[in-house]
């Protein structure tokens, strides 16, 4: 009744055009609730381009689930498996956060079932035939997405500016993990509204000024977009690109930075020479990993990034304290926010998609 009860009062917060209430970031229930049925009932990014790129190479969700794992198999076809033999549970792979299987196989040290990097049974003498269990794996926007078979929420879909990117010749060129003590979805409300750059991000606001943001929704995704100023070339600490090949065409997309959230946990920011490309796992109903990985055009490989990398390390840092000041102010009882700024449709739009998520899930 409890876990109804919170569902209730976001539902309701929402319907009536108001902020989730403080519970919504402090109540461990429903912090399970949405781990069930909001990151494992949908199509949920899990690892980066560059990850699993060759024959034999696998990577871990870590953060996601540890003995999730994506493989790339001979025919370069990623694969989401679990690292859990089908005999008696012992895991198949080394602990550590990647590598290679050049035998392009998995064998479990136990009792020596064999599987390929598919997860299929292979050399069938004895036991069962069953495969290791799988989820569904795909790329797409830059990153590897995975689904599991009981997912309940429809496939994602993006903003096209987000999809075209797909054929653009990207290469990773930087990855970085962090946490934040703050609920998951303090850290995508900070995202998806760029009110708080004048405050906050000094530097950002430099290149990109809040008041010229435009917002467009999707059913299950929020984008927006500003121009440069005038004296810009990129978002970075000197604003140029600095010999960086841009990885946009059209001569409107040069002058313009665009941002999206997709449900449930990818976060894109493009520039016209390159895009970061963010994944956020829910730890704990405080506790929050993202990761970011940096692509460039193929033709900037080598090229210096390091005011790139400096500028956003400054700019992730900024948000990451003022999302863990809400976070330690959450559980008070002045903690009762009221209204959303005209500028905050993008928050607004993303309280009502967790509400309708969680809602859906009980009919």
């Amino acid at each position: 009744m409890k876990d109804l009860t919170a569902i209730e009062a976001l539902r309701r917060a929402s319907a009536e055009g108001r902020p989730l209430p403080a519970r919504a970031y402090t109540d461990e229930a429903l912090f399970r609730l949405e781990k069930q049925r909001i990151f494992d009932g949908s199509t949920f990014a899990v690892a980066g381009l560059g990850d699993a790129e060759r024959p034999g190479e696998w990577t871990r969700a870590s953060d996601a689930d540890p003995r999730l794992v994506i493989t790339c198999g001979a025919d370069l076809q990623r694969h989401a498996i679990f690292d859990v033999c089908r005999h008696r549970g012992a895991t198949l792979l080394p602990e550590q956060p990647s590598g290679r299987q050049r035998a392009l196989c998995l064998e479990c040290p136990y009792h020596q079932w064999r599987y390929g990097l598919d997860g299929a049974r292979l050399g069938v003498g004895r036991g069962s035939s069953e495969p290791l269990v799988r989820a569904r794996c795909e790329q797409r926007a830059a990153q590897r997405w995975a689904r599991y078979d009981d997912a309940v929420h429809p496939d994602f879909s993006l903003p096209e500016w987000l999809d075209v990117l797909d054929r653009a010749p990207l290469v990773r060129a930087r990855s970085t993990r962090w946490e934040v003590r703050a609920n998951w979805k303090l850290v995508v409300q900070n995202f998806v509204e760029a009110h708080h750059f004048e405050g906050v991000h000094r530097a950002l606001e430099r290149w990109t000024p809040w008041r010229a943001s435009q917002s467009t929704m999707g059913e299950w995704w929020i984008a927006g977009e500003m121009p440069l100023v005038e004296d810009a070339e990129t978002v970075s600490e000197t604003g140029r690109t600095n010999g960086r090949a841009l990885i946009v065409g059209d001569e409107r997309e040069r002058r313009r930075v665009r941002d999206a959230y997709v449900f449930p946990n990818a976060l894109y920011s493009r520039q016209p020479d390159y895009l970061l490309a963010y994944r956020l796992f829910a730890l704990d109903v405080d506790r929050t990993a993202l990761w970011c990985d940096t692509l460039v055009h193929s033709k900037s490989e080598g090229c210096a990034i390091e005011e790139v990398a400096r500028f956003w390390d400054r700019v992730h840092d900024e948000d990451r304290l003022v999302c863990e000041s809400q976070q330690r102010a959450a559980g008070s009882r002045g903690f009762a926010p009221v209204a959303y700024e005209p500028s905050e449709d993008g928050v607004r739009a993303f309280d009502a998609m967790i509400a309708r998520a969680l809602a859906e899930t009980l009919e």
